[in-house]
Parts: C-alpha cells; sequence; structure tokens
C-alpha cells in the first residue's frame, strides 16, 4: 500500500500496482523533484500518491510544491528523508497525518571540511496534517534540544536514517547515525527514536563497539538499511569499505551481535534478501564500473552477482560523487525485486529472486519514463510495508464475517488441512483428551462442564516418520487450531507471533515465515483450521541445535457462548415471611 508509488532521481518515478504476477512496475512522470540522493515517497491504501520528499521539499501527489526548505534534509544527503503516517492518526488505512523525518549529513557542504562540520543541520524531523488547506505541521521542540546537546560534545549527524516498525504493529524506532568525532568517518552512535501516538521521544543512544570494547567508525556516506521483518540492520560505510550488521530487537529498540563485511571496493547501497538469508550490497570498482555483492549469512561466503559498466561519458564538472558509481542505492519493491539504480541512466537494473542460491540479474530491467533519469537514490522507505501479512493499520477490520473478505474460505481451508494430513510427525501443545485434528473430537460443553475456554494446537510436520529438523534445513510445516466445544464459537482468531525459546542468537540461524498475524477468522464449534509455514534454519557454526520450543501468541476477539441446548429450566430464590405479631 504505501509503497506502490516511487518517486526518485530526476523526475523519475514507478508505480508498482502493475508490478504482480511477474509483471514489472510501469514507469510514471509529472515529479516535479530533481534530487541527486536522497527521497522519500508514500501511496495511500489505492496506491494514490500521496506526496513525496527530497529531504528539503515536500510535493504533492499532484506535484504542486506543499512547502519550500522546512527540512533539514539536503539532496546530496544519502537518506535525506524517511516518512509514515502519524500512529495518532486512528483512519490509518487512509491516514492524513504523518511524520517527516530528514538528515543533513557531510556531502551537501561546499568544501566538505571540518570548518563546515559545525553546520550540519541535525536529524529533525515535522509532524504534518495534509487534511489543512496548507497542510500545516509542527517540529517536535526534542530535536532542538538534542542539536544543542550534540554540538556542545561535538557529534556530527551522518547521512543515514532509517525507520522500523515496532513489534507492537502501530509505532515506529526511527534510527540515525551520528559520528563522534571526525569527518568523512569517525566512531559511530546509532540515535533511536521512538514515535508513539503520543509523540516523539529521544529513546537512547548507543555507541557502537567491536567485540573488544574499541569504538566502531561509520561512514557519514551509504544507506543505512533494516530487513522486511525488522529484526536485522545494515549500514553501508563507504569510505571504509565494510558493510556492519546488527540484529534489532524491535521490542526494546536496542542492536545486538555485530557481524562486519569488508570488501576491496567502496560500498554504498544495502539491502536485504526477503527472506534475509542473504544481504546486498554495491561497490565501486573504477569510475565507471561497479558490482552487486551478495553476502551469505550462513556461510559468511561473498559473491559477485553482477558487473555494470555505465554507458554515460565522465564529465569532469560534475560533482566527484555521482562518478563513483555506475550502480549505487538499492531498493526491495513490493513485488521482492532489488532495483539498482545507474545515474543518469533511464533504465533500473534489478536481481529478480534474491532469495535464490542462483539469483537473475538483469541490468536493464524497467525503462523509466521520457526525460527522467535515476541518480543515485531510490526511496527511502519502511520494507515491511511490502509484507502482505504486516498490518498497515491496527484498527482496520474488513468485517467480511468468518470467511476472512474470501469467498472461496471453506474450499481453501479444505485444501491446507488435506496437505497438513500428509506430514507424518504431529505434536500437540493442549491435546485436552484427543492425539489428533484428524480423528473424532469429543467436544466439551463450557456451560455444563465449566472446561478451560481455550482453543487446542496441534503442529505437523515431517515427510516420513525417521524425518528430522537438520541445523541447515528447510520444511513446510502446519499449525492446527481446534475449536474443542460445542457450545462455543472463537470469532477473529489470530496467531499474533510464531518464535522459537530460546531465540536463535542471529536471526538467520532459524528463521518462520510468516512469523505473525495469520488469520484463521472464525473457529466454529467442533471444528480445525490450519495454516502453512515454512521453516529454514542456516546454522553452520552448530550453535542453535538442541530441544527447543516453537511458541504461538494469539488473540481472540469475540467468543460467542451459545445455547447449548440449555434453553429452560428453573431458578429459585430462598426468602422468608415472618408471621405478622399485631
Amino acid at each position: 500500500m504505501y509503497n506502490t508509488k516511487w518517486i526518485f532521481g530526476n523526475n523519475a518515478g514507478l508505480d508498482f500496482s502493475t508490478a504482480i504476477n511477474g509483471n514489472k512496475p510501469t514507469a510514471i512522470s509529472g515529479s516535479k523533484m530533481r534530487t541527486n540522493e536522497g527521497c522519500a515517497s508514500i501511496a495511500d491504501a489505492q496506491g494514490n500518491l500521496l506526496f513525496y520528499t527530497n529531504g528539503q521539499h515536500i510535493w504533492d501527489g499532484q506535484h504542486n510544491l506543499k512547502h519550500n526548505n522546512v527540512l533539514n534534509g539536503h539532496h546530496s544527503s544519502t537518506q535525506s528523508g524517511i516518512l509514515f503516517p502519524d500512529p495518532a492518526d486512528t483512519n490509518a488505512s487512509n491516514p492524513t497525518k504523518f511524520y517527516v523525518f530528514s538528515a543533513d549529513g557531510l556531502s551537501g557542504t561546499p568544501d566538505r571540511d571540518t570548518a563546515r562540520i559545525s553546520s550540519i543541520k541535525p536529524i529533525s524531523a515535522i509532524q504534518m496534517d495534509t487534511a489543512t488547506p496548507n497542510w500545516s505541521y509542527t517540529v517536535p521542540a526534542i530535536f532542538q534540544q538534542l542539536a544543542d546537546a550534540d554540538k556542545a560534545k561535538g557529534y556530527i549527524p551522518t547521512e543515514k536514517l532509517t525507520a522500523i516498525r515496532h513489534a507492537n504493529g502501530q509505532d515506529y524506532w526511527v534510527i540515525g547515525a551520528l559520528q563522534r568525532n571526525g569527518g568523512w568517518n569517525g566512531a559511530g552512535t546509532l540515535r533511536v527514536f521512538l514515535v508513539t501516538a503520543t509523540g516523539v521521544t529521544h529513546h537512547s543512544d548507543i555507541d557502537l563497539k567491536d567485540s573488544r570494547g574499541t569504538d566502531r567508525n561509520i561512514d557519514n556516506v551509504g544507506y543505512m538499511k533494516a530487513n522486511m521483518d525488522g529484526t536485522m540492520l545494515a549500514l553501508a560505510n563507504h569510505h571504509l569499505k565494510s558493510v556492519t550488521v546488527y540484529s534489532f530487537d524491535k521490542q526494546a529498540g536496542t542492536i545486538s551481535s555485530e557481524i562486519v563485511i569488508t570488501d576491496n571496493a567502496n560500498t554504498y547501497g544495502v539491502e536485504f534478501s526477503p527472506n534475509s538469508g542473504y544481504l546486498y550490497y554495491t561497490t565501486l570498482a573504477t569510475y565507471t564500473t561497479a558490482n552487486i555483492q551478495r553476502y551469505e549469512f550462513s556461510t559468511g561466503q561473498i559473491t559477485t552477482v553482477a558487473t555494470y559498466t555505465a554507458t554515460t561519458t565522465y564529465n569532469a564538472s560534475l560533482p566527484a560523487t555521482i562518478w563513483d558509481f555506475a550502480l549505487a542505492a538499492l531498493q526491495i519493491g513490493p513485488d521482492n525485486v532489488i532495483y539498482a539504480v545507474k545515474p543518469f541512466e533511464s533504465t533500473l537494473a534489478a536481481v529478480i529472486n534474491p532469495d535464490d542460491a542462483t539469483p537473475t540479474v538483469d541490468l536493464k530491467y524497467v525503462e523509466l519514463a521520457t526525460e527522467t533519469q535515476g541518480v543515485m537514490g531510490l526511496p527511502n522507505i519502511i520494507t515491511s510495508f511490502n509484507r502482505p501479512d504486516e498490518p498497515t493499520d491496527s484498527h482496520d477490520d474488513c468485517d467480511c464475517g468468518c470467511n476472512g473478505c474470501n469467498e472461496n474460505a471453506d474450499e481453501q481451508d479444505k485444501e491446507l488441512m488435506e496437505r497438513a494430513k500428509v506430514k507424518t510427525n504431529i505434536v500437540p501443545a493442549n491435546p485436552k483428551g484427543h492425539d489428533s485434528p484428524f480423528t473424532p473430537m469429543s467436544c466439551a460443553t463450557i456451560i455444563r462442564e465449566n472446561a478451560t475456554l481455550a482453543p487446542v494446537f496441534y503442529l505437523h510436520w515431517g515427510d516420513s516418520k525417521r524425518d528430522v529438523i537438520e541445523n541447515h534445513d528447510n520444511e513446510v510445516f502446519y499449525i492446527t487450531v481446534c475449536n474443542p466445544f460445542s457450545d462455543v464459537e472463537f470469532k477473529g482468531f489470530r496467531i499474533t507471533s510464531v518464535s522459537f525459546d530460546p531465540a536463535p542468537g542471529k536471526p538467520y540461524q532459524a528463521r518462520i515465515v510468516p512469523d505473525r498475524f495469520i488469520s484463521y477468522d472464525c473457529l466454529h464449534p467442533c471444528s480445525c483450521k490450519t495454516r502453512e509455514f515454512s521453516l529454514t534454519t542456516r546454522d553452520e557454526e552448530n550453535q542453535f541445535v538442541g530441544e527447543k520450543n516453537i511458541v504461538i501468541e494469539y488473540c481472540i476477539d469475540e467468543i460467542v457462548i451459545l445455547s447449548s441446548n440449555t434453553t429452560s429450566g428453573k431458578a429459585a430464590f430462598p426468602v422468608e415471611i415472618i408471621k405478622d405479631e399485631e
């Protein structure tokens, strides 16, 4: 929804509403924005462009300039802006209130020397209401307070800026990067903001350290990205010729388990594959040649998946940084294709199947509209909005009853149950007196028997009785939920989380997809429904072996108690009548 329209580069744009069933996005024109690097855009629930920014100005969906120089970013900042709906907006399926964060950084300075460092603008944001005639906005006071403190400490804002959906599905983590010294690179600090319905708070500053406790340097230039489920964070460090990856706890807003990927060339764009098994990044080989590199988390292996030589002619009169890249930003689209921009060219390259062991790369995958060009940046977006199971409105309810807005729900439920029956291993969680959801169920009556009011759960996996789950494996499994009562209906049953306990030390060691917001719709009396999941383990270090629990958390919108054939009866109230002595 929110990521359907991309606006970037020199008046360029893409419409992803056509990128279904293997089709490509459609080039669009009309943008008034010309930006070397940073940009962000957002669409509404119907896929209509709402507005876009280069980190300085804001244009509406009809390409009218709404705000001029109200943001702290710069068109030559790697990630000059990022935007998302205000969690306080109760109409989240078609919001009108938004936050727009911005970052300046060093590359927009005229001479990029230490004399200009003190004038770099701080990370900031506006809270904007598009329902008002002039799109009124306010600037939360916290940003100026932090800027004053940073100057006193000598902290320098960089060009890195990203956002992650909070584990609660409503709030947002916004993460910027600071240097505690230096110019192009210096000791790194991640600045974490929490955005809720009550506003923006400065959550923490995380000083980056290596395993020995030594300061970890970061570069001013290069992208910072989260993976699609918000559990990993990657920072490209351009002049340091490296990418640093951390695990991110989207409940607590903290990082852990650092991985440093070193290369022999300057790095810039980064992007995770949809299943987070791989990290893709771009490197500069020469002024006109660049590579798309891929790091495999399970093995630590780096592979060059594409090399591209620019077709544009070097022009010494243009900024040198523009010519440092034949390929620049990487960004995954709603179609799960990773796109790569080529400065001053009219096509985008693409990694079409980034989860595959041998990915397909098309260096001219999609053509842009006439007289438009990509430059160095692609829209800075919240990648989790691409997920079909990621909620874009925690208040939203399609209100389609027990079929979940799907006319073929009954037939599809039966098909899933038949698939589950093929699995040879059945693990009950709380069986309530029967071993399998495929055998006749002895239904209780909640009214008469005073039973515990809860569904029962089964895990189905394995293609034979001898099958095992190994630490380098792919398994399809099913979670079946049964209603064991004849007089109860569970309406709006959803699994909100599927995870391992204990959790893997590194996210790629064991991954379940989907891992949240799985709807079973309604569980009728004495009935079962199942859903399909994929488990991938990539634990080459043998760190995630031994007994584990697959833990689910769930919620139920409504529990309805039926009559249970108790439609008549008697009730007696004892009273005493006293003789009147008068």
